[in-house]
């Protein structure tokens, strides 16, 4: 089990994992499985262990766990066990664990609430310019709140503005923000406005499609290299 702070909120998680236990059984019609998935489900997706590190990974992030955790974060976390079970059945010996398809969910819900169009996070189905396939890697959506927080961390140990530095100890969603309207100035850039310019975009782009991430998450993850 995680150390959470105090014991009225170890109370609660222990309490939402065993809710949550429920709520994945029942979204992935647990019943219905045959004894062999059965078996892998509780020795896997529904140890304990993965449970409770999803829920400290929502804890780091600066979401309520406690007592008062909204309950929409854990239809969230049931949703990622579907996901997650998609996943291990076409990839059995993938290495992404369940409490990363909850950060990923995590990501889009935080993008969507500061207003980042759908196209900064939904996949085309082929890279622009091209007649592949595109298919995003599997960290793309999780490495973002990593990026992210680099991004912050980098920005304020080299500026003395204390906005930049409040960041550093805010939500997610403003540090994905900040970044966010990093990269629209870059594109708003005037060296990015002529011919050479916007080539330039262009192969930065289809380097990133082709490495299976998109461009804002692609610009960041070059920006934190």
């Amino acid at each position: 089990m995680e150390s959470f702070t105090t014991p009225e909120v170890n109370e609660a998680i222990t309490k939402n994992v065993g809710v949550l236990d429920g709520l994945i059984r029942s979204a992935i019609n647990y019943g219905d499985l045959d004894k062999d998935d059965r078996a892998y489900v509780d020795s896997g997706l529904l140890a304990t262990s993965q449970l409770y590190s999803a829920f400290d990974m929502l804890s780091e992030h600066g979401i309520d766990v406690g007592p008062n955790m909204d309950p929409t974060f854990m239809g969230m976390m049931s949703e990622s066990a579907g996901d997650f079970m998609k996943y291990k059945a076409v990839k059995p010996d993938g290495n992404k664990s369940y409490p990363s398809f909850v950060k990923d969910k995590l990501v889009v819900a935080d993008m969507s609430g500061i207003g980042l169009g759908p196209e900064t996070y939904v996949a085309p189905p082929k890279i622009p310019g091209t007649k592949k396939d595109f298919k995003m890697n599997d960290s793309a959506f999780s490495e973002l709140i990593e990026n992210a927080v680099l991004f912050v961390n980098n920005a304020a140990a080299n500026s003395n503005d204390e906005r930049i530095k409040a960041l550093q100890i805010g939500i997610v969603r403003n540090k994905i923000g900040f970044a966010h309207a990093a990269y629209q100035e870059y594109l708003k850039d005037p060296k990015n406005a002529s011919e050479q310019g916007l080539k330039n975009i262009a192969k930065v782009n289809l380097a990133g499609y082709e490495a299976g991430y998109l461009p804002f998450h692609y610009w960041l993850r070059e920006q934190t290299r």
